[in-house]
């Protein structure tokens, strides 16, 4: 009889298991290798660390970045059309799970680029988020607590992820001594 509980369990918990993840969506092998461009985001010459993914066979597009804008940093996340259609709120949480550790902020929809972006100072350069980024070998991507999450790969992200804390930095250094030089 005690063994017929334990493996009740044992099914129990492994049925549980596959419940809570049959909602990721795997995007790693429709994705490339992160790369960084001196040239990206809304104003074409912001530092960027980027990832495409197709979202269907005939549509490749940019799913996840991380864009310096001189004194800010946004992580700025696309989604697959599915899952961007389960959220309409103009602010929603949205969780970044790494194999060692879970960030959660608060994101804001920006409608014309279709991006849920979360803005950071430059200050923190240093935040574990970017460790993690460069770190971990996927990330999984929620909104809310819904249920579709989404995987992706961080293959090379630390390389892309270094260029842009790199180039940030040097931004950041030298809008503080332009703000110096201009306060004599």
């Amino acid at each position: 009889m005690r063994r017929i509980v334990l493996w009740t369990i044992v099914l129990f918990a492994a049925l549980r298991y596959d419940v809570s993840t049959a909602a990721v969506i795997d995007l790693t092998a429709k994705c490339s290798n992160w790369k960084f461009t001196s040239n990206g985001g809304a104003q074409g010459s912001e530092p960027t660390a980027f990832l495409v993914c197709k979202d269907t066979p005939d549509d490749a597009s940019v799913f996840l970045q991380i864009i310096c804008h001189g004194h800010s940093l946004s992580i700025r996340y696309s989604g697959t059309q599915k899952f961007i259609a389960t959220e309409r709120a103009k602010r929603a949480n949205i969780t970044y799970k790494f194999k060692r550790g879970v960030f959660t902020d608060s994101a804001r929809f920006e409608s014309a680029l279709g991006d849920w972006v979360i803005y950071r100072s430059s200050m923190d350069l240093q935040h574990p988020i970017f460790d993690a980024f460069s770190e971990s070998r996927f990330v999984i991507v929620k909104l809310n607590n819904g249920e579709l999450e989404e995987r992706l790969p961080l293959n090379n992200s630390r390389d892309a992820i270094d260029k842009v804390m790199e180039s940030c930095s040097r931004m950041g250094i030298l809008a503080s001594l332009n703000q110096a030089s201009g306060e004599k």
